[in-house]
């Protein structure tokens, strides 16, 4: 008779592992996206220069025949690669309203708010379980601690050097570009 003898694994150390695993994945992708970034950023230059729109869906399905994958997780992750790129190739001769006010519900106005803020990636730090939070989410999102140089959301205040602050049922955004920026992070202010 044979009797085999397994030995526990510590799952501390194997989760460390993975972690160290994921950490050298993490800077494969991110060197990646940073070279993907270049190359949108001169197609939209490119584009820009030739009028021709930042998205072009025909371009969009010829990547997707050549990946050639019926797997919805791949889809999902290739849909978000060409949102970035659009995001990337945006040219900067696209003018918007430098600020706004709107009038509604609180929790109308702050799914609003968190709608324009939202992207892929984004940052918000303490909006967990409010209607801003949830449009934020829907838009790609992340919700965890904000570092660097947020942007401030005020919501019930009258706080100096809010990019947006809702206060009796008007939202006013006095810095849509600051706002709907990608790469600063938001700090929701409740009072």
């Amino acid at each position: 008779m044979v009797h085999f003898i397994a030995r526990e694994s510590d799952p501390g150390k194997c989760i460390e592992d993975l972690r160290k695993e994921m950490l050298s994945n993490t800077l494969s992708i991110l060197r990646l996206l940073n070279e993907r970034r270049r190359i949108a950023v001169e197609i939209g230059r490119a584009k820009a220069t030739s009028g021709l729109p930042a998205r072009v869906p025909e371009q969009e399905e010829r990547v997707i025949r050549q990946i050639g994958s019926d797997d919805p997780v791949v889809a999902r992750d290739i849909n978000l690669l060409f949102e970035l790129s659009t995001q990337w190739q945006k040219r900067s001769d696209i003018s918007a309203p430098r600020e706004v006010s709107i009038s509604g519900d609180p929790a109308g106005l702050e799914f609003i708010l968190g709608s324009l803020c939202g992207s892929p990636g984004r940052i918000a730090e303490d909006t967990e379980g409010t209607a801003f939070a949830s449009a934020f989410l829907m838009k790609g999102g992340h919700i965890s601690r904000a570092r660097g140089n947020p942007v401030l959301v005020c919501i019930g205040s009258g706080r100096q050097g809010c990019a947006a602050e809702i206060r009796d049922g008007v939202l006013h955004a006095e810095d849509l570009e600051g706002l709907t920026s990608p790469t600063r992070p938001v700090r929701v202010v409740r009072e």
